[in-house]
């Protein structure tokens, strides 16, 4: 049976009825679900929609536009704002938010959404923020303790890019015998967010790991660190965890890079960042005004890592700058002595690295496997 999704419009989005439509219909074959635009006028029009679609346990994507409508959280519900910063977040760690991508921030959020009900996860926060959660899924089936994937999602570091992005590779690493942990982190845009808290947060929720264990069949002798762009840089970074003085509680038995910015210092000095200069922002500064941050940061300025490490680059890159510096890591890992492959695929995007459908993240996954121990 075909899943449908109820999407909600509140008073005044500003999106236009026709062209949602339209988009939904189109967005729908990839999907694998039905989106049911619901267009309301009042605060009342959208409590009443609301309720409708949970009584019938139909899964609900909200663009509350002005109403002021207060129980919006829930299993199934998921909220969109076209803008980064519409509104305050609501409290709960688990809900889903879309916000900042505009009009495909509805697909989105019906893709996020539909993952959550076809693949359920245990949302686990690891400090007291809320960006400071993960995403827990173990196997199917765990007659002993499983390997764990940490995986550290992309998007320049920037607020409106989480999480969701990376799961997929969550999912499949689950089904493939991993226990999965996608993490959170603040972002830039967010209260608090930038370097080091990003930093911070990463070990936080590495180590919390160890806690996980005690409720949880996890090997941490067996732990992989998977992250995609900006991700990338962090899974790296965590190694050796440059700026930290407490030791890590989990270490990983290798390093994945999936496009990843393995050299802060240069993606500043090149301006790269989605027409902005991401590092920068992430930093607070250029280089030249704090260059033992980013030395800190970078994991180049780290190596050697000591760690076996896979370096996943597509070379359709819309970025060849990452191309290039992911290329140049590479040389100068193998020249400190580290374990490190480059992995490249002529077919793949940057994209195509985090669709589990791939040839890219097919091969990668066999490579993770393998080194694991994990069944093919």
């Amino acid at each position: 049976m075909t899943p449908r999704i109820d999407l909600i419009e509140g008073p005044d989005t500003g999106v236009d009825p026709e062209t949602l439509r339209r988009l939904c219909r189109s967005w729908e074959p990839a999907l694998g679900a039905e989106l049911s635009v619901v267009f309301c006028q009042t605060d009342e029009d959208l409590k009443m929609a609301l309720g409708r679609a949970r009584a019938d346990a139909r899964g609900v994507l909200v663009n509350p536009g002005r109403a002021t409508v207060r129980d919006m959280d829930g299993p199934l519900v998921a909220r969109v704002d076209l803008n980064a910063a519409e509104r305050p977040r609501g409290g709960d760690p688990a809900a889903i938010e879309v916000r900042g991508r505009g009009v495909m921030g509805y697909r989105w959020a019906a893709a996020w959404l539909l993952r959550r009900l076809q693949s359920p996860c245990e949302v686990v926060p690891y400090g007291p923020q809320r960006d400071q959660v993960g995403d827990l899924r173990l196997p199917a089936s765990v007659a002993k303790a499983v390997p764990v994937a940490v995986l550290l999602h992309g998007g320049f570091w920037r607020e409106r890019w989480e999480r969701d992005t990376i799961e997929p590779l969550a999912i499949d690493l689950a089904r493939r015998g991993f226990a999965t942990w996608n993490l959170e982190y603040r972002r830039v845009g967010r209260v608090g967010g930038g370097w080091p808290s990003v930093r911070d947060d990463v070990a936080a929720g590495i180590d919390h790991l160890a806690d996980l264990a005690g409720r949880h069949p996890l090997d941490l002798d067996r732990v992989v660190f998977v992250g995609h762009s900006a991700g990338g840089q962090l899974a790296l970074w965590a190694v050796r965890r440059l700026g930290l003085d407490r030791p890590p509680a989990v270490r990983a038995g290798l390093v994945v890079s999936l496009a990843g910015i393995a050299d802060v210092a240069e993606c500043a000095r090149r301006g790269l960042g989605e027409g902005a200069d991401a590092a920068a922002d992430l930093m607070g500064s250029p280089p030249g005004a704090c260059p033992d941050a980013y030395a800190e940061a970078s994991p180049r300025a780290a190596l050697p890592l000591g760690v076996a490490q896979l370096v996943v680059q597509g070379e359709r890159e819309a970025t060849p700058d990452l191309m290039d510096l992911n290329a140049t890591y590479v040389r100068a890992a193998q020249r400190a002595g580290d374990d490190v492959e480059l992995l490249l695929r002529p077919e793949a995007d940057h994209f195509d690295l985090v669709d589990p459908r791939s040839l890219a993240w097919c091969e990668t996954a066999a490579r993770v496997c393998a080194a694991l121990g994990v069944p093919a």
